[in-house]
């Protein structure tokens, strides 16, 4: 039985269920474009998510605006390092970053990812398919000396919500490849001495303005995105990270060599259970598994891999490369 329809208007506080038998409080920043903007409190650090309408419409509970406990949400958000988040609109979607030693990157990479969209509307005109941060174009040598710029523009203007988004938002996603299963931000602090737990506030600020920006992949809503609330944007940016597609490989195999695999190629959510069983059985208690849940772009790219005839699909070796996140 559904939730009775509650209109969601912006600066009100709503109690979200996340998941089945998880609840959030939570205040909408914005309505715009069919898109649910909130942000809540999680263990005294600040976090956004975005919803579509529908969505929101069928995981809020209840307005708590003007009860006591939205108060109080209120008065400990005013207080909290995210109290900016209370006024995205000082910040507009597209800033003037003349005179910023980022400007460049950012017009470089706003020029591609405004392509990147136009084509994949034009391809897909009655399907919205989401922009991910790793679909940047930049070759290795950009890819080294945007990291060199970064490192040199941190050091003197850090990073704030108000950055230029698209070169952080990119490095990000890159370092997201190399996520561990466990550990993100020792590696991308690394380059940034001096690094501070506010400024992954910001950094998340600045994904969700590329995602407004350019219709950018969210994080499913799950455990895995719970459990990673500070990452999970990065990595879910990074489309798969090097680990995880290396267990992917490892769970396909055993369902080729049983021909379990051929008779769920084309259904998103068998092909999902059965390669999180197999994930399940090699790697028990792995958030790999959780990463898996609902997760139907882990279908795309096995397909993409695979191909669409039996043929390919027993001449392959289980082995993903860079051509298959077009890269």
């Amino acid at each position: 039985m559904s939730n009775p329809r509650i209109e969601i208007t912006e600066g009100h506080v709503y109690s979200f269920k996340t998941t089945p038998t998880r609840e959030r409080t939570a205040m909408v920043l914005s309505v715009k474009a069919g898109t649910v903007h909130a942000v809540w409190l999680l263990l005294d650090q600040s976090r956004l998510w975005n919803l579509s309408i529908e969505d929101a419409n069928q995981k809020v509970l209840s307005d708590l605006t003007d009860d006591a406990t939205g108060k109080e949400f209120i008065a400990n958000l005013q207080k909290s390092p995210g109290k900016s988040f209370l006024q995205p609109a000082l910040i507009p979607a597209n800033s003037d970053y003349t005179g910023h030693p980022l400007s460049g990157w950012q017009a470089k990479l706003e020029s591609n990812f405004t392509l990147l969209k136009k084509r994949k509307a034009d391809a897909n005109p009655n399907t919205a398919l989401p922009i991910y941060a790793l679909e940047h174009g930049l070759d290795e040598v950009e890819k080294t000396k945007l990291l060199q710029d970064l490192k040199s523009t941190f050091v003197t203007r850090q990073i704030q919500s108000g950055s230029p988004p698209l070169p952080w938002v990119v490095h990000a996603s890159e370092v997201g490849l190399s996520f561990d299963g466990k550990e993100y931000w020792p590696m991308f602090e690394a380059d940034f001495p001096g690094w501070k737990d506010h400024h992954r506030t910001d950094l998340a600020h600045l994904f969700h303005r590329f995602n407004d920006d350019f219709g950018g992949a969210m994080p499913i809503p799950g455990r895995w995105s719970d459990h990673f609330n500070r990452i999970c944007l990065p990595i879910t940016h990074s489309i798969l990270p090097q680990l995880y597609q290396q267990k992917l490989s490892t769970c396909l195999a055993p369902l080729m060599r049983e021909n379990r695999f051929f008779k769920h190629l084309f259904d998103d959510l068998e092909l999902l259970r059965a390669i999180q069983s197999e994930g399940e059985r090699i790697y028990p208690n792995d958030y790999f598994n959780l990463f898996l849940q609902g997760n139907r772009l882990i279908a795309e790219i096995v397909r993409r891999f695979f191909g669409d005839t039996d043929e390919s699909l027993q001449k392959k070796s289980v082995r993903f490369t860079d051509d298959i996140f077009n890269r």
